[in-house]
């Protein structure tokens, strides 16, 4: 749960162009990371779309991918 509040403080301080590279981390989960891990990622994503809303537009289709 630490990793997960770090994330979300991260989350809160990004600008338009940290977006992307963050999400490139997030969505750089494999298949054979374990599966609370994968969760996690997602759980993220839902946090940054009810923070960050429109900035996130361009990046919807990279979002959904997952």
């Amino acid at each position: 749960m630490v990793a997960l509040s770090e994330l979300e403080s991260i989350a809160l301080t990004l600008n338009h162009t940290s977006i992307a590279p963050f999400l490139t981390y997030l969505t750089n989960t494999a298949s054979s990371d374990k599966s609370p891990v994968r969760r996690q990622c997602i759980r993220i994503l839902g946090f940054l779309s009810t923070t960050h809303d429109d900035a996130l537009s361009p990046h919807v289709f990279k979002m959904i991918s997952v």
